[in-house]
């Protein structure tokens, strides 16, 4: 891990859900890292999404914006990266949950979080 800041600095939306976030607009870092965890994942047999991965905060889910609106740029947010975690995404009774399952944290060891993983 290479601690530093993440600048996100321009909006997206995409999804079946209306998802908004506020993204990277130099991404190449996240996608190079997220690309080796899920190699990493496969290998281990895991079962992954085919979507593409989209470095992004979430700000609004169900939005439903009119046709043709125009969102202004964001003023750009600098975040500190000082670990990674790795999330499951699932929803236990239709509740969208974020389960941490791995961390890992600039000069110290890796941490498994969780023993949970959903058959």
């Amino acid at each position: 891990i290479v601690p530093g800041l993440l600048r996100l600095d321009r909006l997206d939306s995409f999804g079946k859900g209306g998802i908004l976030g506020i993204c990277p607009s130099e991404d190449a870092p996240v996608r190079s890292l997220a690309a080796d965890v899920e190699k990493a994942l496969r290998a281990a047999g895991f079962d992954l999404e085919k979507r593409r991965f989209r470095a992004h905060v979430t700000l609004c889910r169900d939005l439903q914006a009119p046709k043709g609106c125009v969102l202004p740029p964001p003023p750009a947010v600098e975040v500190p990266v000082e670990e990674i975690v790795l999330y499951l995404s699932h929803r236990p009774k239709g509740r969208l949950t974020y389960t941490p399952l791995w961390r890992k944290k600039q000069g110290l060891p890796e941490t498994q979080i969780s023993s949970f993983f959903p058959e």
